[in-house]
This record gives structure tokens, C-alpha cells and sequence, in this order.
């Protein structure tokens, strides 16, 4: 029971975190990333060993058009590595692309958010409800989302407050340190092309795949390029080992006992990508990644 000075309004004025992340989405004007932030890099650089040495610079400065075109107000950073050589390539020397690191974002908060709303929606008979929810549905989302997540509605619906409620803590932690990784360049667009795609679970069992069964199928349906796919190849072999690659990025706590990728719900892998439907173990799903997110920041910065 909430205390005597309890503002009653607040219950109508839920999830700001949620709010504020779809209000970041409809209203940024600017061109920048998270996980391509100066203050991204600069932990990077710090804390991951093997790019100790790298220098932090503007992204693209090696590539003109692309700067003008994804960087035109210089608010996305990389880190360039001048003295590396790959131990695989078909060139004399290394190009850009090998040599040029970004960020990339583990769990995708769209993805399974957009899914979430499209079945709640249904479930609760929502008139206006969008053919397939997606991002372009925000604006009209954040109209009536106060309307749409209410009490009677949550009780139409099992398990979906407290799956909201999550989402909520997810969002104030999706863009926390403990949800990136540096990356090759080409490598975030590539793997963002299927939002499917975006979760640490896949990553990581297709990695472990190509370290322990000799075999790029599934790394190769992630990047979706044979050409980038040689580029994946020459960054996964610097590290020699599935055991260096996992501790030179902190994705230990991704692990079960045994070494091997966890799973963040059942029968999670690439050719069944489907989310759970809305009930316990999506609410388990979230609580997981809510965790792992917190804990991997903290490691990371080597807080306690």
C-alpha cells in the first residue's frame, strides 16, 4: 500500500522509460548510434584488450561518402587500428574495413517489443490496432499508450503488467554499456538487416559453431554477404580460440557450465526465431536479458 501523500495520477502515468526510449525514436533528427558514441569507444578502447592500442576517430574518416552520407554531423566514432593484420586475407595488406571497429547492440529492444504489442494488441481486441505492428506505429502508440497498457486491459491478459514492467526496466538498460560490443565496421548493418537476427543467444552459437565444428553456416545467415562474411572470418580467427573470443568480450556470463551458448528461452536458434508467446517464459526471457545486461555493465567497468 502506497503512502498517504501518494499522488493517485501516477497510476495513469506508467512506463516512462518506455515512453522516453519511442519518444527517442520519433523525435531524433539527429544522426547518431549508442553503441558508435564517443563515450562507447572510449570504453572499448579501454577495456577491451585488443583494441588497446587503436585510435578513436570520427566514423568514416577513411571512407568520404559514407561519412557524408551516415555521419553527416560527425556524432558517430570508430576506432582504427592502423598496425593490424589479419590472419586470414586475400590482400597484401589489410584494408579499412578489417582494420576500422564500431559498436553493436546485443539485445534488440524493438524487436521483441514491437512483437509483444502486436500480440497484446490482439489479445485485447484493440479496434485501431495496425495490421503488423511495427516502428513506423510509434507516434500513434505513444498517442494512446496509456490507454492501451491500463489495468483493465493488463487484466485481460496474463502475465502482461509484469512483462511490461520489464520492457520498462529493459529500455532504461538497452543502451547501458553492458548491452554493446565492438565490432567491424561493416559488421552492425549487416546483422541489423534482420532485427530476427539481433539477439546475443544467435551471435554467439553461430561464433561457437565456426570455433568448434569448423563450420561459417550460421555466422555466414547473420552477416547475410559472402563478401562481409570473409571480413567476419579474418576478425573471429585474431582471436585463435571460442575460449580467448569469449573472455577478450566479456560474454562469459552468455555461457552455460558446460562453455556453450545459453539460450534465452527454449527453442531459440536461427531457423526458429519466432518469440514466446505472452505468458511465463517471454517474462523469464526479459528478467534474464535484464540481468545479463546489468552484470556485463558492471563487469565491464569492474564495478562490484
Amino acid at each position: 500500500m502506497k503512502g498517504w501523500d501518494y499522488d493517485i495520477n501516477l497510476e495513469f502515468d506508467r512506463f516512462h522509460n518506455i515512453k522516453k526510449w519511442i519518444s527517442n525514436k520519433t523525435s531524433n533528427k539527429l544522426s547518431y548510434d549508442c553503441d558508435v558514441s564517443k563515450y562507447a569507444m572510449d570504453v572499448y578502447k579501454n577495456k577491451y584488450s585488443f583494441l588497446n592500442y587503436g585510435k578513436i576517430q570520427i566514423q568514416f574518416t577513411n571512407y568520404e561518402r559514407g561519412r557524408e552520407k551516415y555521419n553527416p554531423h560527425f556524432l558517430k566514432w570508430e576506432i582504427y587500428l592502423d598496425e593490424y593484420v589479419p590472419t586470414k586475407t586475400k590482400c597484401k595488406e589489410a584494408n579499412f574495413y578489417e582494420k576500422t571497429f564500431t559498436g553493436d547492440t546485443l539485445n534488440s529492444f524493438a524487436t521483441p517489443f514491437n512483437d509483444f504489442v502486436d500480440k497484446f494488441l490482439t489479445l485485447i481486441n484493440y479496434e485501431s490496432k495496425p495490421e503488423r505492428f511495427q516502428n513506423c506505429d510509434y507516434p500513434w502508440l505513444l498517442k494512446y499508450f496509456d490507454i492501451i497498457f491500463s489495468d483493465y486491459n493488463f487484466s485481460l491478459v496474463k502475465y502482461s503488467e509484469n512483462i511490461t514492467i520489464e520492457f520498462d526496466k529493459f529500455a532504461s538498460l538497452t543502451h547501458t554499456i553492458g548491452n554493446q560490443f565492438p565490432c567491424p565496421l561493416y559488421f552492425n548493418a549487416k546483422r541489423s538487416g534482420i532485427g530476427n537476427y539481433e539477439f546475443p543467444d544467435l551471435l554467439l552459437d553461430a561464433i561457437y559453431t565456426y570455433y568448434n565444428e569448423d563450420s561459417d553456416i550460421k555466422i555466414k545467415k547473420i552477416v547475410q554477404s559472402h563478401d562481409k562474411l570473409y571480413y567476419t572470418t579474418n576478425w573471429l580467427e585474431a582471436f585463435n580460440s571460442w575460449e580467448n573470443f569469449v573472455k577478450k568480450n566479456y560474454f562469459d556470463l552468455y555461457l552455460e557450465k558446460n562453455k556453450t551458448p545459453s539460450k534465452l528461452w527454449g527453442n531459440h536458434v536461427l531457423e526458429r526465431t519466432e518469440l514466446p508467446q505472452i505468458g511465463i517464459e517471454f517474462l523469464n526471457y526479459l528478467k534474464q536479458v535484464n540481468y545479463l545486461i546489468e552484470k556485463r555493465g558492471k563487469q565491464i567497468l569492474g564495478v562490484n
